[in-house]
């Protein structure tokens, strides 16, 4: 086994580590399918995450100004790679996964008064078939973490939750009032800084934007190591060669759930000036990987 899958495999406890505030939010998720964390991001820490979407927004060949959805945001700016393993957040969502993780996606959302699209109720995940289709309660299969990097308070493209929704054995009926609208939804009112995890299963959506300023946020989800990501279909050579220890194993690439990291094994280290050579490295060790099931397929399984 690779060194990143015993490092994960070392870190698999499902409890292992937990602090008192991260049981407690694991016991709200689980009873009401969402809780805020608050004061997780620092002002300072916000402002630089909105700087760095403001980046994001510039270098995008479609971006004009206002709305903003870009995925897959921590292969286009490394920057967002420092929250994929905030300690006061991801130990929440890997714990309910059964102490296994990996990134499923990452997105940066801006929502602006004048051009907007607001989400209607739904469940994250698939929908032929849903995971309530495998059993009721849904498995948790999948989680999201998001960061409010402004106040979200009034009218201001607030996220809506429906509480415990996520035991329900079906999705939100098509008919459902949207927002506010519908009996039992709750709007997120929270300050900038503050943290939301939720659970797949419970249903939400997304109201207008009516203020005069953007919303800014983040989205973070997380899958089971063997399914598949949502944003791509593999992380890049350099972004594997520039991220190290957890934030390394949650991009967890390999060509197929059965070889679950050896084609990328740990020899760069994190290292910027390997990054270059990135390709020449996957090159070598997909030839060797081929030459050998070459040399299985024609002398039989014992060759090595």
């Amino acid at each position: 086994m690779a060194a990143a899958a015993q490092s994960q495999a070392s870190n698999g406890s499902a409890t292992s580590g937990l602090t008192p505030e991260h049981l407690r939010a694991i016991e709200t998720i689980k009873r009401e399918g969402f809780v805020l964390l608050p004061n997780v991001l620092t002002q300072a820490e916000c402002d630089h995450y909105a700087g760095l979407m403001q980046k994001l927004g510039e270098r995008s060949k479609t971006y004009i100004g206002g709305y903003l959805r870009e995925s897959d945001i921590v292969e286009k700016q490394l920057g967002f790679s420092k929250l994929l393993d905030r300690p006061e957040t991801y130990p929440i969502v890997k714990s309910m996964l059964g102490g296994w993780a990996r990134m499923m996606s990452t997105e940066a959302i801006i929502r602006t008064k004048t051009d907007d699209d607001p989400v209607r109720w739904h469940e994250d995940g698939p929908n032929c078939p849903p995971y309530r289709s495998l059993a009721v309660p849904t498995p948790t299969l999948q989680m999201k973490i998001g960061y409010f990097l402004n106040d979200v308070e009034g009218e201001n493209g607030n996220l809506v939750v429906m509480p415990k929704s996520h035991l329900l054995p079906n999705g939100p009926p098509a008919d459902l009032p949207q927002g506010v609208g519908a009996k039992g939804a709750l709007a997120i009112q929270a300050k900038a800084g503050t943290a939301v995890i939720f659970h797949s299963a419970v249903w939400h959506c997304v109201l207008p934007n009516k203020s005069d300023t953007p919303r800014k946020s983040l989205y973070y989800g997380y899958c089971l190591p063997w399914m598949a990501p949502f944003d791509r279909s593999a992380s890049s050579p350099q972004l594997r060669s520039l991220l190290t220890g957890e934030r390394r194993n949650l991009l967890m690439d390999f060509e197929h759930p059965g070889t679950n990291w050896v084609l990328i094994k740990e020899t760069w280290r994190g290292d910027p000036k390997l990054a270059a050579a990135g390709y020449v490295r996957m090159g070598a060790e997909l030839a060797v990987r081929r030459l050998k099931k070459l040399k299985r397929t024609i002398l039989g399984n014992s060759i090595n």
